[in-house]
């Protein structure tokens, strides 16, 4: 049986106090999109793979955002609800017609136990204060296990890494408050791992600029106005009109619900998880 490697996340991880429940992209909600999609064979090969993975299970996905995942899968008669705290992200996942949504937070969501066979997280839980309650969440609603489509990107040059080290120099960055789906895969190795594919672009510097420049991503939206600034000019200076290279690798990995409720409770240091349970199991 897989084991996780640590009880305890370094800190900027899991056990890292935040005053936040999690982070709203209502902000992006327009161009959310235009600057995280895959290519579109790429995405349908995916949704084929989860569709098949997934069967008529009824699924949960959190932090639906605009429904790229839920919407296709709700096309391949998988049945989707879907649950994000950005009132705007949802209306955009309306828009495509995808309507089974729930505006609330993902570590109390509304819904029964055991209600759902399957959790769908991607690009979550780095956003969420807490994401041993997350887990336990999961656990709770569902009565199977948590799948996540996991991008592995390396970029020549990658201009986020650039901007990041050039804020740094200058400013104490505020990192996310929780982990990514893919350091809990490091941490907590998965119990199935699905080849989703390799792929291979060239872009343009200047456009990827353009984003960084419009605060496009979470990463830029702390960062102070005149340092932002001077970051783009450095960078357009260095990078601007030249081509970018990318490699990406994809898998769909899950984690089995008892190993998820077995972590998050070693996580669970203060108590407030196994009180919650405690409260739970009397009603």
């Amino acid at each position: 049986m897989r084991r996780f490697k640590n009880p305890r996340f370094s800190a900027g991880g899991m056990s890292r106090p935040h005053q936040r429940a999690g982070i709203s992209f209502d902000r992006v909600a327009s161009v959310y999109d235009a600057t995280r999609s895959l290519p579109p064979d790429v995405e349908s090969g995916i949704a084929d793979a989860l569709a098949r993975s997934i069967g008529t299970e009824r699924t949960l996905e959190l932090g639906v955002g605009t429904a790229r995942w839920a919407r296709a899968l709700e096309q391949r008669n998988v049945p989707v609800t879907g649950l994000d705290l950005s009132r705007r992200m949802l209306e955009m996942g309306r828009a495509k017609g995808f309507g089974r949504t729930v505006q609330g937070e993902v570590s109390r969501t509304p819904f029964r136990a055991a209600a759902f066979g399957t959790v769908l997280s991607n690009h979550l839980l780095h956003l969420v204060a807490d994401p041993a309650k997350v887990l336990l969440e999961v656990a709770r609603v569902s009565t199977g296990p948590l799948r996540s489509v996991l991008e592995y990107e390396s970029s020549t040059p990658d201009l986020m890494i650039s901007y990041l080290e050039l804020v740094e120099h200058s400013w104490a960055a505020p990192g996310p408050p929780g982990v990514s789906e893919r350091r809990l895969a490091r941490e907590l190795p998965p119990d199935r791992v699905l080849p989703a594919g390799t792929f291979r672009l060239t872009s343009s510097a200047d456009r990827a600029l353009e984003e960084l420049g419009s605060r496009a991503f979470r990463d830029t939206w702390a960062t102070p106005e005149p340092l932002h600034r001077s970051v783009l000019e450095k960078l357009r200076a260095r990078y601007g009109g030249s081509d970018i290279s990318s490699a990406t690798r994809l898998e769909i990995v899950e984690w089995d619900r008892s190993r998820l409720l077995e972590f998050a409770l070693h996580l669970d240091h203060g108590g407030e998880i196994r009180s919650a349970l405690a409260v739970r199991r009397a009603k």
